[in-house]
């Protein structure tokens, strides 16, 4: 029995930090399109960088995903953060919400 309470606290605890991991579609405040560049406006805390982000490309159409979490505590302010368009096939779709509204 003390065993099984063991694991359960063990699932309950690690539950949120695998649901943090799951990357996310990412809503979009912004959006230019510069040569073979993209820059998007987004949303940060203090520690949104490319490095967070990944563009998947499926049939001439672009999802922008955050693969990690932006945790840190400053107040919420928007970035412009600019990629690369390596595997581009143009036009394409951008299948991202935009946020009609700053912060």
């Amino acid at each position: 029995m003390r065993n099984m309470k063991y694991l359960l606290c063990l699932v309950l605890f690690t539950l949120p930090a695998l649901a943090e991991q799951q990357p996310v579609i990412e809503s979009l405040y912004g959006v230019k399109l510069l040569d073979n560049k993209v820059a998007i406006k987004v949303k940060s805390n203090g520690c949104s960088t490319n490095d967070k982000f990944n563009l998947l490309w499926s049939a001439q159409q672009l999802i922008i995903v955050r693969e990690k979490p932006d945790n840190c505590r400053r107040m919420p302010h928007l970035v412009w953060l600019t990629f690369e368009l390596k595997d581009a096939t143009f036009p394409f779709v951008l299948q991202n919400p935009i946020v009609g509204y700053e912060l």
